[in-house]
């Protein structure tokens, strides 16, 4: 294993749950941390301005019957009735700002019913007299609220001075700091539940991707990953399953194409074996030709001259095989080109008029004005002159060639007797027909399979429906080029 392999291994231990519980701790702690400090910092000021608009709108609303009191003694007790939900201390001043009255609120250590006593000028009966009330001492760690409110009376005019007590904000704080250390443990715990949850959610998908990749990347299987959810884990099983796809059909098609070069170069092999194997008896016989003549053998030295031509023979034949083996092994280097296909036939059939006319054969060309391919024009060539040598070479005499194209199917039909399925099989083996035709190499077919193989053009060779001939059939659907094409 390679150092990166073992850090990997030793890394190990620092498991996702562990990532996600220190996560999950820091994130509820500050939270927790986060909302406690924002309510003990702002629950004063709004508890302050709450208090404030709730005493200043009560007293708004009852200002018009504050107006209408006809005594001290009534403004005092409506005063009460105002504040006393409020628990607020007030204090009431005419015009000049003298005191009018003063009222502390009621603080649970203190007895009620002295401070009830203190407020018997409010019975009926009794007489006001404008005096302080003792004052209660405000036990209070912080300042209270004050709010100033201005009205009418008969009396004349009132100000009133209400102090609104921040006890509770005192207590409400005291509670939150009491409970914090209580709220942090709560969070601990969710936190280690959520990490347990949330661990194992994340962690089974992931150890279930760790596996069946390890399979796919060993070829043990061909299991996919399972898609269970449509989030980030789901879309990476997706694409990892994309992957292998594409991996597998990569190397198929590298496998495909290993074996056809393969294949091609055990053809190439077998070719040049069967042409070395070929041309040893045309050399070998020109060899003993030449011997017999010049030590004047019988019965070579009787007709020098027919024996020379026939020596010719043999040299030319071993010539043509070895020009065309060179041929073959030079052809499909070329690019594609646009071109005619009528226009290129007729350049390629024209050498062979002279044939043409000697073996009588009649020829019917009915290959369209207008169309139009696109291939690899040089190898193009050499398939169709090979097609139309063969058409003429393996005729009958006063024969015919037809020349027929129809929705995308071009046909070489020549009259000559059908042949059998085996033997139209044995006719691209190489050297098959080189004893059979004279003026033949026996090599024809082969290099035109050869050249439609690169070409990527399906063809078939096969009897005539009326078995007067052979039909040599090429598709040409792939090369076709169309008119809007070439707009």
């Amino acid at each position: 294993m390679n150092e990166t392999g073992k850090k990997l291994t030793s890394s190990k231990r620092q498991k996702l749950f562990w990532k996600i519980l220190k996560v999950s701790v820091a994130m509820l702690l500050s939270m927790v941390t986060v909302v406690s400090l924002l309510i003990y910092l702002l629950m004063p000021p709004f508890y302050r301005s709450l208090q404030r608009n709730h005493i200043e709108g009560v007293l708004i609303e009852h200002e018009s019957l504050l107006t209408e009191t006809d005594s001290v003694r009534a403004e005092i007790q409506m005063m009460l009735d105002i504040l006393s939900r409020s628990h607020a201390g007030f204090s009431i001043f005419d015009a000049d700002m003298n005191l009018v009255f003063e009222h502390q609120p009621i603080d649970i250590n203190m007895n009620v019913d002295l401070l009830l006593g203190n407020l018997d000028f409010l019975s009926e009966g009794s007489e006001f007299e404008l005096r302080q009330i003792e004052r209660v001492q405000e036990n209070q760690a912080t300042q209270p609220t004050i709010v100033y409110f201005n009205y009418e009376t008969l009396e004349g005019h009132r100000t009133v001075q209400i102090r609104i007590p921040t006890q509770p904000l005192d207590d409400a704080r005291d509670v939150i700091l009491r409970v914090f250390p209580i709220a942090s443990g709560v969070a601990l715990i969710f936190a280690l539940l959520i990490s347990m949850i949330f661990s194992r959610w994340v962690v089974i998908p992931i150890k279930n991707i760790q596996k069946i990749t390890t399979s796919m990347a060993n070829f043990d299987s061909r299991e996919l990953i399972p898609i269970t959810s449509h989030d980030e884990i789901g879309e990476l099983s997706n694409g990892i399953n994309y992957l292998f796809e594409q991996l597998k059909m990569s190397i198929s098609i590298l496998e495909k194409e290993i074996k056809y070069v393969r294949d091609s170069e055990n053809r190439k092999i077998d070719f040049l074996q069967t042409v070395s194997h070929e041309m040893k008896t045309p050399l070998a016989s020109a060899n003993s030709l030449i011997e017999g003549l010049r030590y004047k053998i019988p019965p070579y030295r009787d007709n020098p001259d027919y024996y020379l031509e026939e020596c010719q023979t043999f040299l030319t034949k071993a010539i043509t095989l070895t020009k065309e083996s060179l041929k073959l092994a030079e052809l499909g280097r070329e690019e594609a080109e646009i071109f005619n296909l009528k226009s290129i036939f007729e350049q390629c059939i024209s050498s062979y008029n002279v044939i043409l006319l000697s073996k009588q054969i009649s020829l019917s060309n009915e290959i369209p004005e207008d169309l139009i391919l696109e291939t690899n024009l040089n190898l193009f060539e050499k398939v169709l002159s090979n097609l139309y040598s063969n058409a003429i070479y393996h005729n009958n005499e006063i024969g015919m060639i037809q020349i027929r194209y129809d929705n995308g199917h071009l046909t070489i039909f020549n009259t000559c007797t059908p042949l059998e399925d085996e033997a139209i099989n044995h006719l691209f083996e190489p050297l098959t027909m080189a004893s059979q035709v004279d003026f033949s190499t026996g090599i024809g077919l082969y290099i035109v399979k050869q050249l439609l193989g690169q070409l990527k053009i399906p063809f078939q060779f096969t009897p005539d429906r009326d078995k007067a001939g052979m039909c040599f059939i090429l598709e040409l659907n792939q090369i076709i080029k169309k008119s809007e094409d070439m707009s």
